[in-house]
């Protein structure tokens, strides 16, 4: 690896903070509190917009929705203005090799392109899918002296719970 970091960014979907990382002790994150500890978590943030796709634009862009276009879902036709550029693109132009699994919400499936993104793993999949392509991905990478940026999203909190007795936030390993 060169002096430039490697940088993975792992997004849940609609969990806000119920992970044990943020203090929550009846939720069994271990190996997302794993990773909390060793790299870098969000403690002190706002929410530029309640709605997945105008929020992760935000993040994505570093723009507020009304600067960036994206004022609400993909799917109801909203999308970044023409000359916006997605963090995955700046870091591609800065020599990054860039990579996507599982979820993103930020372009519609026919603008992927924009987003600038070398490889494309598995889109749609469940947690253990898309995790385990990625490892294998980032395993990879790591022996490469290129830095790479990993977005990697998860849609595991829309998964309907057994509702036969098990409360969400005790079912192992959530």
């Amino acid at each position: 690896m060169t002096g430039r970091p490697n940088i993975i960014q792992i997004t849940t979907h609609d969990s806000g903070r119920h992970f044990g990382c943020y203090g929550h002790s009846t939720l069994h994150t271990s190996t997302i509190d794993e990773l909390a500890a060793d790299g870098v978590r969000f403690t002190n943030y706002y929410c530029t917009v309640p709605i997945c796709s105008a929020s992760r634009a935000s993040q994505l862009t570093g723009l507020y929705p009304q600067s960036n276009g994206l004022l609400d879902l993909t799917g109801f036709g909203w999308r970044l203005k023409d000359d916006v550029q997605h963090m995955s693109r700046v870091l591609k132009t800065a020599g990054y090799r860039t990579l996507l699994f599982g979820v993103q919400h930020e372009v519609s499936r026919n603008e992927l392109d924009r987003l600038a993104f070398d490889t494309m793993g598995e889109r749609h999949g469940t947690a253990d899918v898309v995790a385990g392509e990625a490892v294998k991905f980032l395993r990879k990478e790591a022996k490469s002296q290129q830095p790479f940026y990993a977005q990697i999203g998860f849609v595991e909190t829309h998964t309907p719970f057994d509702r036969g007795g098990t409360k969400p936030d005790t079912a192992k390993g959530v």
